[in-house]
């Protein structure tokens, strides 16, 4: 998230992001909850893969640079000086 997901952002590296995301997903879902493990642990690592996931869909939506979402590969229209 900090490398591809940040202030500066591409679709390539959204992507990249999202795949890695995806496959933390995969991999916790993979591992079982056992007597051993701390569910709080799980939900929290769950919500944190949930929450960056909506962060780079909303940011893979957003084909403009605003504020502080700035698209590598959509600068922003500035108006051309007079």
């Amino acid at each position: 998230m900090t490398r591809y997901a940040s202030i500066l952002r591409s679709e390539e590296g959204l992507n990249k992001s999202r795949q890695k995301l995806l496959n933390l997903e995969v991999r916790l879902e993979d591992m079982s909850l056992s007597e051993e493990a701390i569910p709080t642990r799980y939900f929290k690592v769950r919500n944190m893969i949930q929450a960056g996931k909506l962060v780079i869909y909303s940011a893979l939506l957003r084909k403009q640079s605003l504020g502080p979402h700035y698209r590598e590969d959509f600068p922003p229209d500035l108006p051309t000086p007079v």
